[in-house]
């Protein structure tokens, strides 16, 4: 996903500055579909919101000029899922999910009963779907 004028109307370019978050919230809503849950579509936003902020704040923060992020949306019946891209270095963060920093009620492999993933379903009213950035 380069930052170039995108072919594909659900990709976009963003400059990478904190006042660029209500252009990339007006380019997201361009592609709400009809009848979804609207639990997700703010899950979404607020995801959206939070990796771009951290892609300005933290991946770009020492690149002069910080390039743009790129964003990509997909919709399908069965998931939403939103990617960003930027230019910061990579960073593992397999270390913050050792097993011996469980908390007590947590299962031995880190996740407990309440952090299992939704079962998958449409998108529809009331079902919690996937959103992922």
């Amino acid at each position: 996903m380069a930052c170039s004028p995108p072919d594909n109307p659900v990709e976009a370019c963003f400059p990478s500055r904190l006042d660029s978050v209500a252009p990339l919230l007006d380019w997201l809503e361009q592609h709400r579909p009809p009848g979804l849950d609207p639990l997700l579509w703010v899950q979404a936003q607020t995801a959206l919101v939070e990796g771009f902020s951290n892609a300005v704040r933290h991946a770009h923060a020492r690149l002069d000029p910080p390039p743009a992020v790129a964003v990509s949306l997909e919709l399908t019946p069965q998931q939403l899922q939103l990617r960003l891209l930027d230019q910061g270095p990579p960073f593992d963060i397999t270390p913050a999910w050792s097993a011996e920093e469980c908390l007590p009620d947590q299962d031995p492999d880190g996740l407990g009963e309440a952090h299992q993933p939704p079962a998958r379903g449409p998108l529809g009213a009331g079902d919690a779907g996937q959103a992922a950035s």
